[in-house]
């Protein structure tokens, strides 16, 4: 390839491609290229174009260095937006909320008492204890989450998690400030402060679920990331549709799990309300995955 854009629905596997392609986020000025063509194409034969506007699109491009005549071209690359521009690896805000986590326990440290509540029941009432020095786990989990995060990018091989980039950072962050609240709440709990962390952790997870409902139309096929059932991943247009169909869903179950975690009077309503919201909406993204893609199935010609 020597010159020129290409532009892919969906994606592409690497061993496709030959070294000397690169393969590319879109950026605004592609979006609006591509959604023009893509109007032009559609009025032409009288098809809807939504399907094709709501789908996820790759850039393909030369790799300068890879040009018989580099310095005869002129080709502007992607600026951070390939499918590296997923990788978090150095994203500050992921780090500078680890770095929050262990500074915080650090000055707490000193004020701990020797044994620490490290496990609460439904009742909110603590039924395990440890060493102080255990204050220092959820940060230790934080990092190791992050790590993971940072390695999902790479075993994805290329192939993007989500449509732009920016939305997989939205994602590790919001993982990473989650499990931030969630140290946060058990610290305050270790330092005996009136805070209960079930009820903190459940807001906590509210948030979470909310921020996922909001991101799940930018999730492309992979298997790593997203609703991913046997009919998700064995259609692409099940998976799009699912993933649109499952984004209101999940911000109102994240939401009213949020709302009732910081106002039901006892905890153990509060764990029974998580357990029961989150649990009917997972099952409805099941079975919306399902009955999506039997539905394609039957409108399928033969």
């Amino acid at each position: 390839m020597h010159g020129g854009t290409i532009y892919i629905r969906g994606g592409v596997s690497p061993h496709r491609l030959s070294p000397d392609v690169l393969v590319c986020e879109l950026d605004d000025s592609d979006w609006a290229q591509l959604r023009e063509d893509i109007w032009q194409y559609c009025r032409s034969f009288e098809i809807d174009p939504d399907p094709f506007l709501a789908s996820s699109f790759v850039k393909l491009i030369p790799r300068i260095h890879a040009l018989p005549l580099p310095n005869l071209h002129a080709i502007i690359q992607c600026e951070g937006k390939t499918t590296e521009g997923h990788n978090v690896k150095s994203d500050w805000v992921c780090i500078s909320l680890i770095f929050t986590a262990l500074v915080v326990t650090a000055a707490a440290y000193p004020h701990l008492p020797e044994q620490i509540p490290t496990h609460w029941n439904i009742h909110g009432q603590p039924d395990d204890w440890h060493s102080r020095n255990w204050a220092f786990l959820t940060a230790g989990v934080m990092a190791a989450v992050y790590f993971l995060l940072s390695a999902i990018p790479a075993l994805a091989r290329g192939r993007p998690l989500t449509t732009r980039p920016h939305t997989y950072r939205q994602l590790a962050r919001a993982i990473t400030g989650f499990f931030l609240a969630v140290h946060l709440a058990t610290l305050a709990a270790q330092l005996g402060l009136p805070f209960g962390p079930l009820r903190l952790t459940a807001a906590a997870i509210g948030a979470l679920f909310a921020v996922i409902g909001y991101l799940l139309p930018e999730f492309t096929p992979n298997p790593y990331a997203g609703i991913r059932t046997p009919w998700t991943l064995a259609d692409e247009e099940t998976w799009r549709i699912t993933h649109r169909l499952n984004r209101y869903p999940f911000m109102a179950a994240g939401g009213l799990v949020l709302a009732l975690s910081l106002t039901l009077p006892q905890e153990t309503q509060v764990f029974l309300a998580l357990a029961v919201i989150l649990g009917l909406t997972l099952a409805f993204s099941l079975l919306s995955s399902y009955f999506v893609h039997r539905g394609r199935a039957h409108r399928a010609p033969g």
